[in-house]
């Protein structure tokens, strides 16, 4: 399942997020991931929450289809 999640639906949901924030502020939120979490270890929830602060949105909806809903595509 973990494997599935990081090389099927870890992309989809990166692909996710860039059509709904839009190149501008996804590219925003990977600059502000890297200079975040450099050098660290970052859990998924670390993700979501730096997508989220950077589009001043909730991003749940896309981190439940893509990421926590085993069945999905």
């Amino acid at each position: 399942y973990k494997r599935q999640i990081v090389y099927n639906k870890g992309p989809l949901f990166y692909d996710a997020l860039r059509k709904k924030m839009g190149d501008a502020l996804f590219f925003q939120f990977l600059r502000t991931y890297f200079e975040s979490y450099r050098y660290r270890i970052a859990t998924p929830d670390d993700v979501l929450k730096t997508a989220e602060g950077v589009y001043g949105q909730t991003l749940h909806s896309e981190y439940q289809e893509w990421i926590l809903n085993p069945a999905h595509k």
